[in-house]
């Protein structure tokens, strides 16, 4: 709610760093968004002092309303203010590297479909490239001595010295062979 309103410029006209929920929800409303389940909204920020300052436990059926409540008025305001999804925005305004959100983009569209196996490839491979690239010294494998100091040129460069051998080959070798 704080990122619509800042959209807005709201917080060029006022501070809203110290503003209750409620008044968060006002500053939305006055500037024109629309925020759907206000109700059900303040009614859980309420749950959420019980909750928090005096151990009260929450029902399960409550817990289950806020969070239906709060996906829809997140839905709404993202949709309203920034004509973008909550994963549009992740991968347009987040994920830079391009092959990394290529990856994430079709391994959604896998999910929709109902096609997990397929998807979860699309995800190792883009932890991969954003993570373990670095690490990966199968290229080193076969050829390189435990001082090699090719190891420390490219690929493999931020993998410790002692390493020789990978505990896997590079990702894109396992999903090119089937062998996870």
């Amino acid at each position: 709610m704080k990122a619509a309103l800042i959209e807005k410029e709201v917080d060029e006209v006022k501070s809203f760093e110290k503003s209750s929920f409620d008044e968060i929800i006002a500053f939305l409303r006055d500037n024109g968004v629309t925020v759907k389940k206000t109700g059900t909204l303040k009614a859980m920020n309420k749950e959420r002092v019980i909750v928090k300052h005096y151990g009260q436990l929450a029902e399960q059926a409550s817990v289950k309303n806020y969070l239906d409540a709060s996906d829809t008025a997140t839905k709404g305001i993202l949709q309203e203010v920034f004509g973008k999804t909550l994963h549009e925005i992740y991968q347009s305004e987040i994920i830079i590297n391009d092959e990394i959100r290529g990856y994430l983009v079709e391994a959604e569209k896998q999910l929709a479909a109902s096609q997990v196996y397929p998807a979860l490839l699309n995800i190792r491979m883009a932890i991969f490239i954003a993570i373990e690239q670095d690490y990966d010294i199968a290229n080193w494998a076969d050829q390189a001595g435990a001082n090699d100091w090719r190891l420390f040129l490219g690929r493999g460069a931020s993998a410790p010295h002692h390493s020789i051998k990978p505990s896997l080959a590079s990702c894109r070798m396992c999903s090119q062979s089937g062998n996870w």
